[in-house]
């Protein structure tokens, strides 16, 4: 299963996408809901983690 994880700190997203690999999920970074957009990451992934104060 494909995550996108999308959160504009740094540590936390790096934290959260450690977490989903090692629980066997690909994940997709983006700092941004715009760059997720840009890249197309978001019609890729089957689940989207999303900071809310994006």
């Amino acid at each position: 299963m494909a995550v996108l994880n999308v959160d504009g700190n740094d540590p936390a997203r790096f934290l959260r996408t450690s977490l989903l690999k090692s629980g066997g999920y690909t994940v997709i970074e983006a700092a941004t809901a715009a760059a997720a957009r840009r890249e197309g990451a978001i019609l890729d992934a089957e689940l989207v983690v999303l900071d809310i104060r994006l």
